[in-house]
């Protein structure tokens, strides 16, 4: 699945959040003209964890599965893509907004982990419910996170070359670095309960603090701050564009936040 999600990428040597779902336990996603206006109508109502925006503007079919996107491949800003397969597997990639700073007149690359832990967990509430609604897939789940680069369109000119990502949290005023190194591929792999993931409560929040930290490890941080192994919600983890709406969300649902 990852390998055809990799291939709908744009050739813009930018960083993406490639999500992956498998059920242990299958299900069947009935597609036809009436479920497929019925699904279309759903994956129109949805959004990301604390947003109100819809998170899809296009859906289609594909081959034995929905496809959903949003944004321009070919852009520069936002870009998600989206496969919901009619076995209950799905994968989701979004592209990660990457930020510069200039130091010494050389340019840093880098991206905060809270909006990676973010893009994460929702991704992986969104895969869970197309599972487990749509398809019936029950039993545990296989779920695979992968932070990569697309490789550029020109990969000969210097100013379409793929940048190498630090991981810095933006605190407001303070930009703290956190990363030793960078790196162009990080992974993580993990098992969860299918039914824990399309629940938004501290099982989602545990599974995503799995990945999350696999992926972190990568660039020498030992763990993710935003989350905890407990499935708790950590405060100081969290910059300050997102910090008070997941913290509101957490409380909502259940979820204990931790100041540090």
């Amino acid at each position: 699945m990852e390998r055809e999600l990799l291939s709908a990428l744009p050739l813009d040597g930018y960083p993406h959040l490639i999500v992956a779902l498998t059920p242990e336990i299958p299900g069947e996603m009935v597609l036809n003209s009436e479920s497929f206006d019925r699904y279309r109508t759903e994956l129109q109502g949805v959004s990301l964890l604390i947003q109100e925006e819809d998170a899809f503007t296009a859906i289609r079919v594909g081959s034995r599965r929905l496809i959903a996107t949003d944004g321009h491949p070919d852009g520069m800003s936002h870009h998600s893509h989206c496969e919901l397969h009619r076995d209950g597997s799905g994968t989701f990639a979004q592209r990660v907004p990457l930020r510069f700073m200039d130091i010494d007149y050389k340019r840093f690359t880098w991206l905060p982990p809270d909006l990676m832990v973010w893009l994460l967990m929702s991704a992986l509430n969104i895969l869970a419910l197309h599972a487990r609604d749509r398809t019936g897939a029950t039993g545990t789940a296989l779920i695979r996170a992968a932070l990569v680069q697309s490789p550029p369109r020109q990969p000969d000119d210097p100013n379409r070359r793929a940048f190498p990502f630090p991981l810095i949290v933006d605190y407001g005023v303070d930009e703290v670095p956190l990363s030793t190194q960078s790196c162009t591929h990080a992974d993580g792999e993990a098992v969860a309960l299918l039914d824990d993931l399309a629940i938004e409560g501290p099982a989602l929040v545990q599974a995503t603090s799995q990945l999350a930290d696999e992926i972190v490890q990568a660039f020498g941080i030992a763990e993710a701050l935003p989350v905890t192994p407990a499935g708790e919600l950590r405060q100081a983890g969290w910059g300050v564009s997102l910090r008070n709406a997941m913290t509101k969300w957490a409380r909502a649902h259940g979820i204990n936040v931790v100041s540090a």
